[in-house]
């Protein structure tokens, strides 16, 4: 009996192997453990995997531990050389004097621009008048920015032409205050009176003209929107001019977009015989 029993003992512990299995024989597709090895084969190369991502990883945020380290050792030393942080309202009233002074500059640079437009234009306008025949005159509309350069107001009363104030107020009081500012303006530069205003707002200045004592600058013949940039365009001019029988009052526009053509019709409007002289009181 201790024979046999020892050789049914002997017979369990050896391995079981399925159905057409022996030992030193690749497993099995799909037996038990054909599928436990693929499953250690899996988790091997998951580690192999993931092992040089966490090594990333890692010398990434030490990267970054050093990086803060160094940031706050700045911090620490521009501490150390400006003093305290300052507190919160002393923070605010600096953003403020920085926002104001940001509107300081983005004016100042306004300015400029428009202090150089206005040369530009002065000179424009200055050199429109010498482009006139010898004995022409004309009536030059200003605007109260205009009329603040001395030298051009000088440079056109000396060549005997006329000055009118291109008013842009509102109100009638504003288009008064305007008025009063040019004529200061203009006898400090050159001695010379203001009293012709050209005006194309809503407003009703009727009674402060008469109150001043201005007249009011108007135009028979509106060229605005057909500047003499060529010589053919004055010749143009010259014909329509002639179809009328009467003093003529003609708006040519913007001094500089005029320079082209403006010698043409002078010499055309002097060789046809027209007198060419700038607004005066009562011509209206």
């Amino acid at each position: 009996m201790g024979g046999r029993g020892s050789a049914r003992f002997a017979h369990r512990r050896q391995p079981s192997f399925s159905r057409g299995e022996r030992p030193g024989q690749p497993f099995k597709r799909g037996s038990r453990p054909a599928i436990w090895a693929w499953r250690r084969y899996l988790s091997l190369c998951a580690r192999c995997e993931a092992a040089p991502l966490t090594w990333a990883l890692a010398a990434r945020w030490q990267e970054a531990q050093a990086a803060l380290e160094k940031a706050g050792a700045q911090v620490s030393e521009l501490e150390r050389a400006l003093g305290a942080t300052p507190d919160p309202d002393t923070l605010r009233r600096a953003q403020g004097d920085l926002a104001y002074l940001n509107t300081l500059e983005a004016n100042r640079r306004m300015a400029e621009r428009e202090s150089e437009q206005l040369r530009a234009g002065a000179e424009k306008a200055l050199a429109a008048a010498e482009a006139l025949a010898d004995g022409q005159t004309a009536t030059f509309l200003l605007t109260l920015a205009q009329m603040e350069d001395g030298d051009l107001l000088r440079g056109l009363v000396a060549q005997g032409h006329a000055i009118a104030l291109l008013a842009q107020g509102t109100t009638a009081d504003e288009v008064a205050w305007e008025l009063e500012e040019g004529r200061a303006l203009l006898w400090q530069a050159a001695c010379a009176w203001l009293n012709l205003v050209w005006y194309e707002g809503a407003a009703d200045i009727g009674g402060v003209l008469e109150e001043m004592g201005c007249g009011r600058v108007a135009a028979d013949l509106d060229r605005r929107g057909s500047p003499l940039t060529s010589a053919g365009r004055a010749s143009a001019l010259l014909g329509v001019i002639g179809e009328y029988r009467r003093d003529l009052a003609v708006c040519l526009g913007d001094a500089g977009a005029c320079l082209t053509g403006l010698s043409a019709l002078g010499e055309g409007l002097e060789a046809a015989g027209y007198r060419v002289c700038s607004w005066r009181m009562g011509t209206a």
